[in-house]
Parts: structure tokens; sequence; C-alpha cells
């Protein structure tokens, strides 16, 4: 760069820094996050739901999160997350560059994945007016203060490329507190908007008619919420840190880097969220030959036990008496009413079951006689 002052050349540039570790840790929640979004659309198709709304807004959002995701890998070939001293000034003007690109995309990201949210829970909670008009209100004024946010982002320098070359120095700037200020508004709003989706849906749900079970299971599913609610904050903390820099502060982008790691993860975490209630249905479905093999083994291992005990102490008693306890088992029973088959063994149905999906079929009936209420000859 022909403009460019002296200065030394980078102290260790072959210390990566943290770039790697961010780059490795937000490629994998983008995985999860893009898988949990396939599962999504694969749920409906196997239930033989045509993909809604929520659906579509959601692949957006993961489309523009691998946009996101892919600048943070191309800035690693710059050396994102090294320190400052590690770094050329053409490094850092392209590192910084490619930071401010990545903020339409992930806008769109941290907005949109919360209108799909949005639009599920007031499918699930609908039914209650206020709820569902707050959900609309808070979506609104996210979108509305998104939008302002890159507004400010791109206009406070002209020309635009001063947002990034430092170089610049006859720029036109704004106050830079106006876009400190908003960018605290916008993840304020976040931070509370995932909190509510916690707080509300939990409340409503601690209220339904349902097993206890099946409630806890539901409200912890919505705590990952507060798990983006954290993410936010970070973010907000170390956006504060870098708008609060000096010319004098050292490592200003070794501490960025901290930012998008916070904010990708953000980002990321917000689709998983957003995917997941929908998914509990398909995993049942993939646990259920899990299930149900463990059961079946838990309960042949129960009764091949209890059927040794037993002819254990008959025969401690009695040898001569070894194979005829499961008369006795069956002689202390309740005769059935029914005309079904039975097991040999039983005189109930109820031992026909021997797990979800599997019945005993056996070849011997037990006929028994009710009594004759009505004054008529018993039926065989």
């Amino acid at each position: 760069m022909p403009n460019a002052p002296a200065v030394p050349p980078p102290v260790n540039p072959n210390d990566l820094g943290r770039g790697p570790m961010v780059v490795g840790v937000t490629w994998t929640f983008f995985v999860l996050a893009s898988t949990a979004c396939g599962l999504w659309f694969y749920a409906r198709k196997k239930n033989r739901v045509p993909p809604g709304w929520d659906n579509w807004i959601m692949l957006f959002a993961v489309i523009n999160a691998l946009a996101v995701q892919i600048q943070v890998t191309v800035a690693l070939k710059y050396g994102v997350g090294k320190h400052d001293q590690d770094l050329t000034i053409d490094q850092l003007i392209m590192i910084s560059k490619l930071n401010w690109t990545a903020l339409v995309p992930g806008m769109i990201v941290s907005t949109f994945a919360r209108i799909s949210i949005t639009i599920l829970l007031i499918r699930l909670f609908g039914v209650h007016k206020w709820f569902k008009a707050f959900l609309i209100i808070i979506t609104v004024v996210q979108c509305v203060a998104g939008f302002v946010f890159i507004l400010i982002s791109y206009l406070q320098a002209s020309p635009i490329e001063a947002l990034w070359d430092f170089l610049i120095t006859d720029a036109r700037r704004w106050d830079p507190r106006v876009w400190l200020y908003t960018a605290y508004f916008v993840q304020t709003l976040y931070t509370f908007s995932d909190l509510t989706y916690v707080l509300i849906p939990v409340a409503l749900i601690w209220r339904l008619n349902m097993p206890l079970q099946n409630r806890i299971g539901l409200i912890i599913l919505m705590c990952v919420s507060l798990i983006t609610m954290v993410m936010s904050i970070l973010k907000t903390v170390y956006i504060a840190r870098a708008g609060h820099a000096k010319a004098t502060t050292v490592d200003v982008q070794y501490e960025a880097i901290l930012q998008v790691l916070f904010g990708v993860l953000e980002q990321d975490i917000v689709i998983i969220m957003g995917c997941v209630p929908s998914l509990r249905n398909l995993f049942i479905e993939g646990f259920k030959p899990l299930s149900a093999l463990r059961s079946s083994r838990l309960a042949s291992l129960i009764r091949g036990n209890r059927s040794a005990n037993r002819s254990k102490h008959i025969a401690e008693d009695d040898p001569s008496y070894i194979g005829y306890h499961d008369l006795e088992e069956r002689s202390s029973r309740k005769p059935s009413r029914s005309g079904g088959r039975t097991d040999p063994r039983y005189g109930s149905q109820d031992d026909l079951v021997e797990d979800l999906y599997h019945i005993k079929v056996t070849d011997e009936f037990d006929v028994t006689h009710g009594p004759n209420t009505k004054g008529t000859r018993p039926s065989a």
C-alpha cells in the first residue's frame, strides 16, 4: 500500500492465536444448526405436511449463516485471531473489511430465525391472544431495529471504505456513540426476546393438563433459549469493549474475534432452538425400536429370574414338585371371562403381552362360566 506508514514487521507471524479455535467451534455449531433445519424439513415430509412459512424463513436464515461462516473462514487466511502485533497493515484492513461485510447476513440470521420461532410459538400458544399480540409486536420491533442498525452501520462513514480502512483520515464520520448505542439496543432487544421465549411458554406449559414428565421435558426444551440469551449478553460485552477502544489500545482485533465467536454462536443456537421443538416426534419414533428391544430384554430377564428363584425354593422344599410350580401360579390367578386365546400357563390375557410389539399366540382355550344373573343357563 503506497500511503501506508512505516511499521515494524510482525513479531510472531506463525502464532495463529485464536483463529483456528474460533473457526472450528463455529463450523461445528453451523453443522448442528443446518442439520436441525434439514431434519425439520424431513419431519414435515415424513408426516406428509408441506413446509410452512416458518420452515422457509429458517432455511433462509441458514443460508445467511453459511455466508457468515464462509467469511469467518476466509478471514482466517488473513490472520483473524492473531495478536495485532503479529499482523501486517494489509491484514488488519482485510480482516476488518470481512467483519463489516458479514454484518448484513449476520443480522438477517438473528432476525429471521427469531421470526420463525415466533411463528412456531404462535402456532403452539396462539390461543392466548395477549401472548400472540406480544410476540407480533416484539418481532416487528426487532425487524425495524435490525434494519435501522444496518443503515447506521454503513452510513456512519463516507466513503464507506473508511469503515475498515483506518488509513483514510479525511473521511466524514458520525459520532461513534450513535452506532454503539444502537448496537446496545438491538442486542438488548434480542436478549429480552430470548428470555421471554422461555419464561412465558414455561408458565403456560406448567398449567397444561399433561403428565409431569412431559411438562418438564417441554420446559427443558424451551430453556435452550437461555443459552442464546447468554451468547447475546457476551456479544454485547465485547461490542462495548471494542467500542471504547482507543488508538493506543493493544490487541483490538485479537479481542474482537471473541465478539465474532459469540455472535456466530448466538446465530447458530437461535436456529437450533427454532428447529428442535418440532423434532420431538421424529426422535421418539427413531428411539422406539431401541426402547422396545430394551423393554423386551428386561421383561425376559425379570421373568427368567422370577422363574429360576421360584424353582429353586420349591425344589428345596420338595424335589418331586419341580416342573409343576406354574400350575400353582395359574390356579392362584382369577379366571378369565374372555373366550380368546390364552397362554397355557396362565389364566389371564394380560400375560399374553410380552412387550410393546409382541403378543403370544397359543392354541389352548380357557372356558369359564360366569354367574347366571338373568335366570338363563350358563353359556360355555
